[in-house]
């Protein structure tokens, strides 16, 4: 069994929504979670605000990564998520 590396990450959740809030008006957004695509890694920009390299977590074969995004801009990525068996994260 190969064995598991732990990475912890260091950030505060400032409040669970049931969708993309925008940060300067509170408005929510209409929000869809999509399973990420190879296509997608492409808008992934080094120096972006992303506390995890979502490029080798998606490389993983064990793990399926979903992208977050407002319906009415769904070629901007709000966040990621990270599922499998045994752990999950998220930004």
């Amino acid at each position: 069994m190969a064995k598991v590396k732990k990475q912890y990450l260091d950030f505060e959740i400032d409040k669970i929504t049931n969708s993309i809030e925008d940060a300067l008006s509170g408005m929510s957004l209409p929000t869809e979670v999509r399973i990420l695509i190879k296509d997608d890694l492409t808008r992934i920009k080094k120096g972006q605000a992303w506390s995890f390299n979502w490029k080798q977590e998606f490389q993983s074969a064990d793990r399926d990564v979903f992208k977050l995004v407002a319906t009415i801009d769904p070629g901007t990525v709000q966040g990621f998520i990270s599922i499998t068996s045994s752990l999950i994260i998220f930004t």
